[in-house]
């Protein structure tokens, strides 16, 4: 049954990129309709912002993301620092079943008791890492991990259509 899902989650990503126009619509493509399919409590985006050498919250499902395209609160993280800056440092994905025990997480809007953080490639290069928290268990997330490849959203999309925009 959650292959089922899984599968119909990334389905629907595929025609969401397919549709996004820019960077914007690719992220709140991945958090509405991947991350709220995955039984994952929440999700947040950071983009990596190269000027501020910073990842930037810009796309959210779950309790950051009250209504819309809005985020509540939104927060930066320094290149490096906690477990999204750390990520979007080092290209490859992260799973922290007890953050309690780790002292890069950096709590955002409540305290979670763990942590996926995958990051997001665009042409080989980490334009954004995705920070989720699982709600029941990380079986789905687990997978993910274990294939130790990040997240390329050029390879879910249309082959033909380049998404150079990013």
């Amino acid at each position: 049954m959650q292959d089922q899902v899984a599968v119909e989650a990334f389905t629907r990503l595929a025609f969401a990129l397919a549709r996004a126009s820019d960077l914007e619509g690719v992220l709140w493509a991945v958090a509405h309709e991947a991350i709220a399919r995955l039984d994952l409590e929440d999700c947040v985006i950071y983009v990596v912002d190269d000027a501020r050498k910073a990842c930037v919250q810009r796309a959210a499902h779950g309790p950051k993301n009250p209504s819309g395209y809005d985020i509540l609160d939104p927060i930066v993280i320094p290149l490096g620092k906690g477990l999204v800056g750390s990520v979007a440092c080092s290209g490859k994905p992260e799973r922290v079943e007890d953050v309690s025990r780790d002292p890069r997480y950096i709590v955002d809007d409540a305290a979670r008791s763990s942590e996926l953080t995958v990051p997001i490639l665009h042409e080989g290069r980490v334009i954004a890492a995705l920070g989720a928290n699982a709600a029941r268990d990380m079986r789905l997330a687990r997978r993910l991990i274990e294939s130790g490849q990040p997240v390329d959203p050029a390879a879910l999309a249309d082959p033909d259509r380049p998404l150079n925009r990013l």
